[in-house]
């Protein structure tokens, strides 16, 4: 992998803007929605990539992805609620500015800052990709166990004056919050998964959705 060949990919990419345009527009509605994360928003558009050449839907998919994380700034600066979890600590800085009467001026900031953070460390992955590759091989079931170890030690230090209650929340947390945060997700699957029952049902049968929704609605037998 040369500069050249990375210079070429991203011209190419100019080529695209028909698919990236309308994935930064999208990203910007949904991310403004708070409870909108960038996965969930993936996943549920993640069909509409199925039927389109792989280099249109990663080019989509991608320009999505940082438009919503672009756009979880601006219900943190303007009404103190992080459009997206990594625009939590916005709410700190922007929403004061707000009430000063600088929402522009933070909203202009917060946008600078995202865009150029983005290109930056785009940048120093591509720069470093070589020797993260290489890296990732040395990264092994032991060395994993060693990094965990060490995170552990750092939150029994720092976050807790009892070194064997900070061992105990910290390893006990992570499964807290994840059997927490997998039970609120099967709640708001609910309404999906009868969406999509129903939608299948409509389209059952042999008049198709048209005939299936009319039978559905009418009571009558498939």
């Amino acid at each position: 992998m040369t500069w050249e060949f990375l210079a070429g990919q991203f011209a190419q990419q100019f080529g695209l803007w028909w698919v990236i345009w309308p994935a930064i527009l999208l990203g910007i509605v949904v991310g403004i929605l708070p409870g909108f994360s960038p996965q969930n928003t993936l996943i549920m558009l993640l069909p509409l990539t199925l039927a389109v050449p792989v280099e249109q839907a990663l080019a989509f998919m991608i320009a999505l992805y940082c438009a919503n994380h672009l756009a979880g700034g601006i219900p943190a600066i303007l009404v103190r609620i992080p459009g997206s979890g990594g625009a939590a600590a916005t709410t700190l800085d922007g929403y004061p500015m707000t009430k000063k009467g600088q929402a522009q001026q933070a909203l202009v900031l917060c946008f600078t800052a995202s865009v150029f953070g983005g290109l930056i460390t785009t940048l120093a992955t591509l720069a470093l990709l070589p020797w993260l590759s290489k890296m990732g091989l040395y990264l092994r079931s032991v060395e994993m166990v060693v990094v965990m170890l060490f995170g552990l030690t750092l939150i029994a230090v720092i976050a807790a004056k009892d070194f064997l209650k900070g061992m105990i929340a910290g390893f006990f947390r992570g499964w807290v919050d994840t059997t927490i945060a997998r039970l609120i997700d099967i709640l708001l699957a609910f309404p999906v998964l009868l969406l999509g029952l129903g939608l299948a049902t409509a389209c059952s049968g042999k008049d198709g959705c048209v005939g299936g929704h009319e039978r559905l609605f009418s009571g009558q037998e498939f």
